[in-house]
C-alpha cells in the first residue's frame, strides 16, 4: 500500500492514481525516445518524486486538469533526469513502487505508430483501458442483457460503426427479428450508453474534476 500522511482512503486514491497513469506515462516515455529500461526507470522515478515530494498537492491549483498536470509534471521530470543524469535515480532514495512494464511494453509496441507525438500516444494509453473497463459493464448491464443476442450482435460496432465487410443491417436485423430502423436505434442507444459509462470510468480512474472536453478527447482517439 502506498502511503502518505493523508488518511486511507487518500492512500486508495493514490494507488488508484499510479495505476491509472503509470502505463499511460510510459507511453509517453518510450515515445519521447527513451528505450525500455530507461522509460521503466523514469516512470518509477516519477511517482517516487511525487509521493515522496507529496507532488500532489500543486493539483489544488488544478482545477480539475489532472491529466495535463501529469503529462506537464512528467515531461519536466525527464527533462531534469537528461541533466542530472548522474543524480541518484528514483527519487533521491525515496522507496519507490515496484510494477512489471514487460506486457506495458507490448502493448505500446502494438499500438504506437512512428512519429506520434509522445502526448498523443500518452492519451491513447489512457483511453484503451477507460474503454476495457466500459465493455465490462456494458457485459454486465442487467437493460442492455435482457436481449443478449442483440447486444452482442452490435457489440462490435459500437466504437466505430457498421464497417461494409461485414454483413448488411438489414441482414442482421432479419435475424434478430427487428426493422432495419429498430436496429440502428439500438445501436445508436448502445453507444449513447457506452459513452456515458465511458464519462464515468474516467472520473472514477483519472479525475473526479476532469473536463468534459478532455472525455471527448479520449473518446475520439478510440473512434
Amino acid at each position: 500500500m502506498i502511503r502518505t500522511a493523508d488518511s486511507r482512503g487518500a492512500d486508495i486514491a493514490l494507488d488508484r492514481l499510479c495505476a491509472s497513469y503509470r502505463r499511460a506515462l510510459y507511453h509517453y516515455a518510450r515515445a519521447s525516445g527513451l528505450g525500455p529500461h530507461d522509460a521503466e526507470d523514469a516512470v518509477q522515478d516519477f511517482f517516487a518524486h511525487v509521493l515522496g515530494q507529496d507532488a500532489l498537492k500543486t493539483l489544488q491549483k488544478e482545477k480539475g486538469r489532472l491529466r495535463a498536470w501529469m503529462i506537464r509534471s512528467f515531461n519536466n521530470r525527464l527533462t531534469n533526469r537528461r541533466e542530472h543524469r548522474t543524480a541518484q535515480k528514483r527519487g533521491g532514495g525515496v522507496e519507490h513502487v515496484q510494477w512489471e512494464f514487460d506486457s506495458v511494453e507490448m502493448e505500446f509496441t502494438r499500438h504506437y505508430r512512428v512519429g506520434q507525438e509522445a502526448s498523443l500516444a500518452c492519451d491513447q494509453a489512457l483511453a484503451l483501458p477507460l474503454w476495457e473497463k466500459t465493455l465490462l459493464r456494458l457485459d454486465s448491464d442487467d437493460k442492455v442483457q435482457k436481449r443478449p443476442e442483440i447486444y452482442q450482435a452490435l457489440r462490435p460496432y459500437i466504437l466505430h460503426g457498421w464497417p461494409k465487410n461485414t454483413p448488411p443491417q438489414s441482414e442482421v436485423a432479419q435475424q434478430l427479428g427487428l426493422s432495419v430502423n429498430a436496429l440502428r436505434v439500438r445501436m445508436v442507444n448502445l453507444t449513447a450508453k457506452a459513452r456515458s459509462i465511458f464519462s464515468e470510468i474516467a472520473h472514477e480512474d483519472l479525475d473526479p474534476l476532469i473536463p468534459d472536453e478532455d472525455v471527448e478527447h479520449l473518446w475520439r482517439l478510440l473512434r
